[in-house]
């Protein structure tokens, strides 16, 4: 893995001079939490997520971005009146969708920009890895496939990417909000 870190590092600045080009191809990768600031695990409850994708550049320099991703987290079990019993349930979501970047500022070099990102995602959402019952305990919500509209706000600079994703899931069946804030890298191929 640290192999791997450093051999996208050194690719990345390779491409510093060619990027945003019309028509140009490249890979986003990022990880971050999901529903928190911070990703990891804190007192036993895991919480992050990832996300891999292609995308190439439009006339107008806008980015389009055809991705895959997972994301995980533990929820505290509770009771019908809301107390907490001691548990915790992983939720986790494996998605596939397609972004659009609109260009809200960048510089003349195209080195430091603010983009709005926005898109939809079809997935799956796994709740307690499918199972309905947890030791005592019936789950009244279940595993159910994933509909989701996103949007976000996006910083890059260079080949680093800084952002915030809010999605809307209109089909899930645990939460009908997910915020996901992320680090990532962008690495732009040759022309």
């Amino acid at each position: 893995m640290r192999y791997l870190t450093i051999i996208l590092l050194l690719f990345s600045g390779l491409a510093y001079g060619q990027t945003h080009l019309r028509g140009q191809r490249y890979i986003q990768i990022e990880a971050g939490s999901y529903d928190k600031l911070l990703p990891g695990v804190q007192k036993g409850q895991m919480n992050y997520h990832c996300r891999i994708g292609l995308g190439s550049y439009s006339k107008r320099l806008r980015g389009g971005l055809f991705y895959l991703g997972y994301a995980t987290k533990s929820t505290p079990l509770t009771d019908d009146e809301g107390n907490p019993v001691g548990a915790v349930i992983p939720v986790s979501q494996f998605t596939g969708g397609y972004q659009y970047e609109l260009n809200l500022v960048e510089n003349a070099a195209k080195t430091f920009l603010i983009k709005l990102p926005f898109g939809g995602l079809l997935g799956y959402e796994s709740l307690n890895g499918n199972k309905t019952k947890y030791g005592s305990f019936t789950l009244q919500k279940h595993s159910d496939l994933l509909f989701s509209i996103t949007a976000g706000l996006e910083f890059e600079i260079h080949s680093f990417v800084v952002g915030y994703r809010q999605a809307y899931h209109f089909t899930g069946n645990y939460q009908k909000f997910g915020s996901y804030p992320y680090v990532g890298l962008k690495i732009h191929f040759f022309q």
